[in-house]
């Protein structure tokens, strides 16, 4: 398994360990409500695109890599998502777009 997720980290590829991965997935279908604004606050398309990526990669050089933009545009849509959605780390977001059904099983 060791061998594993250095071969992921050094391909660049971000590695969350199994107990972690159960951890995060336990917050987020947390049965508790969100303390933030309600999902009515919409975000752009943009902003949907890059918060979906923060979510998945957890690295706003990596999402601008991805997107082709500056990491200080990624930073300026980060904080306007979690001003939306009224969050502070890329955790609770997470849990808001999984309760405002952005997320899902795939």
């Amino acid at each position: 398994m060791l061998y594993q997720a250095l071969e992921r980290v050094s391909a660049g590829i971000p590695t969350v360990s199994p107990s972690i991965e159960a951890l995060r997935f336990q917050y987020c279908n947390d049965v508790r409500t969100n303390k933030g604004q309600p999902a009515s606050r919409k975000l752009s398309t943009r902003e949907l695109d890059v918060g979906t990526r923060l979510v998945r990669v957890r690295s706003a050089k990596l999402v601008a890599a991805e997107l082709g933009l500056s990491e200080l545009t990624v930073c300026t849509h980060r904080k306007n998502i979690f001003r939306k959605a009224g969050v502070h780390c890329v955790a609770e977001l997470e849990k808001w777009l999984w309760k405002t059904g952005v997320l899902g099983p795939q």
